[in-house]
This record gives C-alpha cells, sequence and structure tokens, in this order.
C-alpha cells in the first residue's frame, strides 16, 4: 500500500483515460458492447438527468424521510438495471466492467454537457456564452463517439 502513496495523481488520470480509451477502441471494434442501443445509452442519461430532475422539482424536500429514500432507490434501481444489461450484451465480467467504465462516464459527461448547453451557468452574459460554447464544442466531439459506440441504431433492442 505504500507504495501506491508514491504514484504522483496525474499518473491515476492518465490511468483512467487510459482505460476509457481502450474501451472506445474496443466498442468501436464490436469488441465490447458498450450501448446495446439508444435505449442504453438513455438510461445511462437518466442518471444524470433524474436526480437532477427530482431536485427542480422537490427542491429541499429531498432531503428528508420516504423522499430522499425513493430518490436512492431510483438511482440504485437504474445502476443495477444499467449494470445487469450490460452483462448480458458482453457476456463476462472482464467484458462488463470495460463496457461500464466507458459508458457510465461518457454518458454523464455528455448528460452534464447538454444541461449547459441548454441551460448554462454563469452570472454575466458573456460568462454564460463561454459556458455554452465549452459545451457545444464538447458535445461535438462527443457525439459522434456516442453514436459510434451504439450497437443498434435503434429506440429500442430487438434479436
Amino acid at each position: 500500500m505504500e507504495y501506491l502513496k508514491t504514484i504522483p495523481n496525474e499518473y491515476y488520470i492518465y490511468g483512467i483515460i487510459g482505460i476509457l480509451l481502450l474501451g472506445i477502441i474496443l466498442g468501436f471494434t464490436k469488441t465490447i458492447t458498450v450501448y446495446r442501443d439508444f435505449s442504453d445509452l438513455t438510461k445511462v442519461f437518466m442518471l444524470v438527468l433524474a436526480p437532477i430532475a427530482i431536485f427542480l422539482l422537490l427542491g429541499n424536500k429531498v432531503e428528508k424521510g420516504i423522499i430522499k429514500n425513493i430518490f436512492w432507490g431510483i438511482e440504485i434501481l437504474l445502476l443495477v438495471w444499467i449494470v445487469v444489461s450490460t452483462f448480458i450484451d458482453n457476456g463476462n465480467v472482464f467484458k462488463t466492467l470495460l463496457a461500464l467504465i466507458t459508458k457510465i462516464p461518457l454518458g454523464i459527461i455528455f448528460a452534464v454537457y447538454l444541461i449547459d448547453l441548454v441551460s448554462p451557468g454563469g452570472k454575466t452574459s458573456a460568462q454564460r456564452k463561454k459556458s455554452r460554447g465549452i459545451a457545444g464544442l464538447v458535445m461535438i466531439f462527443l457525439a459522434p463517439i456516442l453514436y459510434g459506440l451504439v450497437e443498434n441504431k435503434v429506440w429500442a433492442h430487438k434479436k
């Protein structure tokens, strides 16, 4: 364990980026199934969008009692659904882990920048314009990658 403490933090970031790139490459070559179809991609988007929608609708009530439990229940069920369907698509644990390490971060990044494109942050007009511009650039590069990682270009899985 002492050895891990001596590794600079940027090496962890390089490792994560390397694994993500490996997942993208294997997804493009159809060695692993990252996204089964567009519905599968939507499930990952919902990991981000569902909590935001709940917080917008319910505000600070989410922090209390049963609503908090319902919130976490929805998130956990969604995550279990994503993990199980990814395992079914890939058939073994290693491919499933690589697909999950690829699909969840890419989907979350896309959803976050989509939100920023629609409703940019910043107090001034210039800050909002810059925020929207960065979001647009990220989406221009990320959208084709996500599209290429979708196995069946349909909205429902058909076999």
